[in-house]
């Protein structure tokens, strides 16, 4: 599509060949304002900028008053026909005007309003290119960029401790302002030592990084990014920020475990040596796949057993691979789920396996009361296979039912006998609870539900992006 603005490119080409554009400023128009406008425009002539970026997102007579304002010695434009000019503004991305408003928001107060406005567009602008942001910008370099929004943006960066991937900082900065969160609120409860780190590293890389030495491209500075592939819940990524930067490399921003992630969201970013970055990849890589394709998988049925009733729980159990635990529990707590029984020395849960070394039931009875003080924080969890166990297991001190493997309508009935008998009765519905069937199981009455399977959920798909990057101070 023909613009008006491709002549004013051409001329303005011709009669300021030499770059910096905008080098005096236009009226009070501040001049490096000018030659940002200059450079965006120009670049969106030469295909290095979306078609929509030729309007900076203005109606047209804002967008014919800058150009009068900032170049005057083009001469007034003439006007394009409104329906060609309404059909570039349909293509204007939601996220480019998210991001003008962060920008804005964030504009020096000596700054005029109209100039910030301008500015944040075509800043927005530059970040949506393919190419590094300070080139779009036609600014020297990278290490100008800071200066920029020092000058015009002071607080849009503030709180940074390290020199940021800048065009990553402003996409971020055009998503929702809060993350949809799946629930997890736990989920950093989880701790995990340095020791623990070091140990993922070193099994992976306990010497060198034979292909990275070889092909000597350890010392280039590069960028890595993962990115979900599928809409996801981010799990365990803290654990990922760390191992990148025990490597060496530098993470410049991350999605918070329990977040609920689209598909092609960066789940972190970094940058550093190529060496540290690579050495971090594929354990990075491996540590979200299973993490989050168990928090993925825990938000479905967790959202599922809501929808029935939002009351009911769902638990977590300890069957596992061994080693597994503490990854295996912070990717369910950050899929809104909880943990059953973390270790033998928690609680008291009987199984027949423990009844089959008594003789009787009543024996177990005269157990657990001889034992009663040492029980007085804990309760008593006994389980049950059907209705006749469950009284038997009631009769022996039970605070807590656990029907195992009980199908949808019995355990209803079973429900419904013990809730009539005893409302503050706990009642718990464990065995072959999978995502197929937890629907069913949450309407029949029962308070929790156990699970093993979300431990075996199928990896999530995130993909690992490795770049050669422009050097930062002190990468």
């Amino acid at each position: 599509m023909a613009h008006p603005l491709s002549s004013w490119v051409s001329h303005h080409r011709q009669t300021h060949p030499a770059a910096p554009y905008g080098s005096t400023a236009a009226g009070d128009v501040p001049a490096d304002i000018v030659h940002i406008l200059a450079s965006v425009l120009r670049h969106v002539q030469d295909g290095e900028l979306p078609l929509f970026a030729w309007t900076l997102g203005l109606p047209q007579p804002s967008l014919l008053s800058l150009i009068e304002r900032c170049f005057p010695e083009i001469g007034p434009l003439e006007r394009m026909d409104d329906s060609d000019y309404a059909d570039i503004g349909k293509i204007v991305p939601e996220r480019y005007r998210q991001l003008v408003a962060a920008l804005f928001a964030h504009r020096a107060d000596s700054l005029n309003p109209e100039y910030a406005d301008w500015l944040a567009r075509a800043i927005a602008a530059a970040a949506l290119g393919h190419r590094e942001l300070w080139r779009d910008l036609g600014l020297s370099g990278h290490e100008s960029v800071p200066a920029l929004f020092q000058r015009h943006f002071p607080s849009f960066s503030a709180g940074l401790t390290r020199v940021p991937d800048w065009k990553s900082l402003l996409l971020a900065a055009a998503a929702p302002p809060h993350q949809e969160h799946a629930g997890g609120e736990f989920a950093n409860a989880v701790f995990f030592d340095e020791t623990q780190i070091d140990s993922w590293i070193g099994e992976d890389a306990p010497l060198l990084d034979l292909t990275t030495q070889l092909l000597g491209i350890g010392t280039r500075p590069a960028r890595m990014q993962l990115r979900s592939r599928q809409a996801t819940v981010a799990a365990c990524t803290e654990e990922a920020v760390r191992l990148v930067e025990r490597c060496g490399g530098r993470v410049e921003r991350f999605v918070p475990s329990g977040s609920r992630v689209a598909a092609g969201q960066v789940l972190l970013s970094a940058t550093g040596r190529a060496d540290a970055l690579l050495r971090a990849w594929k354990v990075a890589q491996n540590l979200l796949e299973y993490a989050c394709g168990v928090a993925t998988a825990t938000a479905a049925m967790v959202d599922a057993v809501r929808a029935v009733n939002p009351d009911v729980a769902v638990l977590t159990t300890r069957k596992h691979p061994p080693g597994m635990r503490k990854l295996a529990l912070k990717a369910t707590l950050a899929g809104g789920a909880f943990p059953h029984r973390l270790g033998l020395g928690e609680t008291l849960l009987v199984f027949p396996q423990h009844r089959a070394l008594l003789d009787d039931w009543d024996v177990l009875r005269e157990r657990l009361a001889r034992v009663c003080g040492a029980l007085s924080e804990k309760k008593v969890v006994i389980e049950a296979h059907d209705l006749d166990d469950a009284w038997q297991a009631l009769a022996a001190g039970a605070s807590v039912i656990q029907f195992d493997k009980l199908a949808p309508d019995a355990l209803r009935a079973a429900c419904n006998a013990l809730r009539a008998h005893d409302g503050e009765l706990a009642l718990i519905a464990a065995g072959g609870i999978h995502a197929g069937n937890a629907a069913d199981y949450a309407g029949c009455g029962v308070d929790a539900l156990v699970t093993s399977s979300l431990h075996y959920a199928p990896p999530a798909d995130i993909g690992v992006g490795i770049e050669p990057w422009p050097a930062a101070d002190g990468v």
